[in-house]
């Protein structure tokens, strides 16, 4: 892909050929009826084609691609995220103040900081079991170590009764 048709997330939201522009082109589309759902599924991979196609002259899979990675950082999701906002507020959908916004997007950080916590402690008890378990595992080589090492001493006393004995 050149660079002239890099996808970025700059890209998809702010340019004029970007989610503007698909969001206008599936307005148009007509969904047809029933017993023609698979006409319409083409109709909507077809605007998807063209759309792509006019922002990055690619096939639509290495699209795709380029989509997923542009949006991937957490940066590129808020942005995301503030795009839908906007969007559904200027098309009415949405009414929403900004402090309510505020709290939303508060809760969702708490939420990604629980479930990232949730994520370390998981690790740490993940290690902490292999850790035991390796420990375990030491102690038990050690066991069987001592118990080798008697029965050598064993037989060395039985060898020494013997000849104690082989002396009578």
């Amino acid at each position: 892909m050149s660079k002239a048709s890099k996808i970025t997330a700059e890209k998809l939201i702010e340019d004029r050929q970007g989610i503007d522009k698909l969001i206008k082109e599936f307005k148009e589309i007509d969904l047809l009826g029933k017993d023609q759902e698979i006409e319409a599924f083409r109709n909507i991979i077809m605007k998807y084609q063209i759309w792509a196609a006019n922002l990055s002259p690619v096939n639509i899979l290495d699209f795709a691609r380029s989509v997923e990675n542009a949006l991937a950082g957490e940066a590129m999701r808020q942005q995301l995220l503030n795009y839908r906002v906007d969007h559904l507020r200027r098309e009415g959908v949405f009414q929403i103040s900004e402090e309510e916004l505020r709290k939303q997007k508060a809760e969702l950080n708490k939420q990604r900081a629980l479930a990232k916590r949730r994520q370390m402690d998981e690790e740490k008890d993940k290690q902490a079991r292999k850790n035991a378990a390796q420990s375990e595992r030491i102690d038990d080589d050690e066991d069987r170590s001592v118990e080798g090492s008697n029965d050598e001493n064993d037989s060395i006393i039985d060898d020494g009764d013997v000849s104690a004995d082989d002396g009578n």
